[in-house]
């Protein structure tokens, strides 16, 4: 089961998992989110503990309710939350860029210098690792669902990568 909030990451993860099942994707259904992605792991974890739980989110979406690792530590619910960590508010980000023509007010640099999102969630009482390569992921992934317990995977990538988005499925276009 995966669940996701808002921004790029919501975007991504619903264009490139393949879910074939009802009711194993469970997105955040709308704007304005930010924390979702943890506490809804977790229901769906208590919901139907016999499948794995991933929480696919933003950095900045990590830092809204990152408190509720404590509670996924406490039970030992082994979610697995992944960010996509670009250091932005992308989705404002990509807006304010193509709508506008500029950026104001969305780099989040704090999220990959100041905030060391490993030792946060080892100080809730989960395991951690960053990935800086993309060839780590899956090794990474592994080690996550080996744990048993909840597991944070902090992956750095690119900072400025656009979305394919559109208001409707014909409107979607590729941004160079």
């Amino acid at each position: 089961m995966y669940t996701t909030g808002c921004g790029l990451n919501q975007i991504w993860s619903g264009q490139f998992q393949e879910i074939n099942k009802p009711r194993l994707y469970l997105p955040s259904g709308g704007a304005g989110t930010l924390g979702f992605d943890i506490p809804a792991a977790i229901g769906a974890w208590v919901a139907k503990s016999k499948n794995k739980v991933v929480a696919v989110m933003g950095d900045f979406g990590f830092t809204f309710m990152v408190e509720e690792l404590a509670v996924a530590a406490q039970y030992n619910m082994p979610i697995i939350v992944i960010i996509v960590n670009n250091a932005y508010l992308s989705l404002i980000r990509q807006n304010q860029k193509y709508a506008y023509g500029f950026e104001y007010q969305v780099k989040v640099d704090a999220n990959r210098t100041l905030v060391d999102f490993v030792k946060v969630a080892e100080g809730f009482g989960c395991k951690a690792e960053r990935v800086f390569n993309p060839e780590d992921i899956e090794v990474a992934f592994k080690r996550a669902v080996k744990s048993g317990g909840p597991y944070v995977i902090d992956i750095i990538v690119e900072e400025d990568t656009d979305c394919s988005m559109g208001g409707a499925i014909n409107a979607v276009r590729e941004f160079e």
